[in-house]
């Protein structure tokens, strides 16, 4: 498949609200090259904090003038994965955040793995990257000085980062995973973590099939120990989201220079002040249903402790999930009276036959304030109900609704933002004893993973107790809140920004 994509701006756009919508340049002013489908947005809100209204925060590296309509002094370069998860939200909120306290204006350049093929996405892992050119126009198209790259692969890869270092920005690269060696980012496979493919060494990935199709496979052991060095040599700057991530990442031998590694982990934007633990009706875990999320294990403490269970997310897990979760529980309810006609009247109908209602109503457990945000009706199967993926009011009200949060892994988390969000929400939280959980919810809310036995015992511990809940929300303010996340990005932008000076001077 060959597309031009390359974009601007549409004059038209400009003028609405919100986020600008793009158009193609015309065909005589770009060249056929092989690209994938590529949109810059804009946001048109005046930037705010402290370097106030319309003013910029450091000076911009010479270029052509920017269209002043669409100026930006960062783009935010994100390649979306086919189920959006929280490395989107953790990089939307960072992109708000700077916004608000810092005074930046950021624009996003997006590709999208549900709008690419297989051969698109093969083409951009084994080149390197495709499609540079959109990175470079982007830049003198809003004259932004600073290009933060979240997740790279398959199309954007360090080529885009040689575009924007060769156009003058500064590049800040964020590994928010594992991506770099582990081929599915997470380094779990079969339901345990693993660390075979280190040093990259990529062999383990392909011998135990971790993509699944052959030819997928192939391609990214091909790639990633290829440009892994190449990422993080082209960074001005690496953020990544805890200390136990930089730990992990050097266990698995990607090199990371001290001076370059700056630790931003996610923002907790809103913070409750009081807890409602106490009325609450179950325990919640929002998150993908996939296998490293460790949800079995959720599932049997919550039938130790007699807490109804609500699974908010959708994922590839979810049929073997509810499968394991149970039949539907029913039991008989009896036939409503027969009504009798007196005097002759015509006669009564036989009793209708006796049917069968759940034994306990999913709707009566979530609440009506629940269940008029749902899109889709909930699943009850056993002690666990499953609501699918909800929007952000639906969330807040199940946050409202339960007596505890659980954020269950067996993956060795880079940050844990479900985690962080359940905090922020006053909720007593309760996590797996695995990568960055402990570090962010204490040791005493962490259990071993797959542990149904020690969850339940702390289900019972703390869930439904306002104290908890307001210790977690505290917790959350002092490691997560904008304040505090905005001095640590402030100043992985301004590290950035001086070697990107130093690298043109000594040009």
């Amino acid at each position: 498949m060959r597309i031009q994509p390359d974009f601007r701006c549409d004059a038209a756009a400009r003028a609405l609200p919100g986020i600008r919508g793009c158009t193609r340049l015309p065909r005589a002013s770009r060249a056929s090259i092989p690209l994938v489908p590529a949109r810059i947005d804009h946001s048109l809100r005046a930037p705010t904090g402290p370097a106030g209204a319309g003013e910029k925060p450091t000076p911009r590296a010479a270029r052509r003038p920017a269209d002043p309509a669409i100026s930006a002094t960062v783009i935010a370069l994100h390649h979306g994965y086919r189920v959006a998860g929280g490395e989107e939200r953790a990089a939307a909120q960072l992109a708000d955040l700077a916004e608000a306290r810092l005074g930046e204006r950021v624009a996003w350049l997006r590709r999208d793995s549900t709008r690419i093929t297989g051969g698109d996405a093969a083409r951009g892992l084994i080149a390197g990257g495709i499609g540079a050119r959109q990175v470079t126009e982007g830049i003198a198209a809003c004259g932004a000085d600073l290009v933060h790259a979240h997740n790279l692969f398959p199309t954007f890869g360090p080529a885009a980062l040689r575009a924007a270092r060769d156009a003058g920005a500064a590049v800040v690269v964020h590994l928010h995973n594992y991506r770099l060696v582990c081929a599915v980012a997470t380094t779990v496979r079969d339901g345990r973590d693993c660390t075979e493919c280190h040093r990259g060494w990529p062999v383990p990935g392909v011998r135990h099939r971790c993509r699944g199709s052959l030819p997928e496979v192939l391609a990214y052991a091909a790639a990633l120990p290829r440009w892994q060095h190449d990422v993080v040599d082209l960074a001005d700057v690496v953020v990544v989201p805890s200390s136990a991530a930089r730990s992990r990442l050097a266990q698995l031998g990607l090199r990371l220079p001290a001076d370059r590694v700056h630790v931003v982990g996610g923002v907790a934007t809103e913070i409750a002040t009081t807890s409602t633990a106490s009325t609450g009706r179950f325990a919640l875990v929002v998150t993908r249903l996939a296998p490293e999320k460790d949800l079995l294990t959720a599932i049997d403490a919550c039938r130790r402790a007699h807490l109804p269970l609500v699974i908010a997310g959708d994922g590839p897990e979810r049929a073997a999930l509810e499968a394991y979760a149970g039949p539907p529980s029913v039991r008989p309810v009896a036939p409503p009276p027969v009504r009798h006609v007196p005097y002759g009247g015509p006669p009564s109908k036989p009793p209708p036959k006796q049917r069968l209602v759940s034994a306990e109503d999913p709707f009566e457990i979530l609440g009506d304030e629940v269940v008029l945000e749902l899109d889709t009706p909930p699943v009850m199967r056993g002690n666990t109900i499953f609501v699918g993926r909800v929007g952000d009011r639906a969330l807040a009200a199940l946050r409202r609704g339960a007596r505890v949060g659980l954020t269950p892994s067996v993956a060795h988390e880079t940050f844990g933002l479900s985690a962080l969000e359940s905090m922020s929400a006053a909720l007593p939280t309760i996590g797996s004893a695995v990568g960055a959980l402990p570090e962010l919810l204490g040791d005493d809310r962490v259990v071993p993973p797959g542990d149904p036995a020690a969850l339940a015992a702390r289900i019972t511990e703390f869930a439904g107790s306002d104290a908890a809940g307001a210790a977690a929300a505290a917790r959350a303010r002092d490691l997560a809140g904008p304040d505090h996340v905005a001095t640590r990005l402030a100043a992985a932008y301004a590290a950035a920004r001086e070697r990107a000076a130093a690298r043109r001077a000594y040009r």
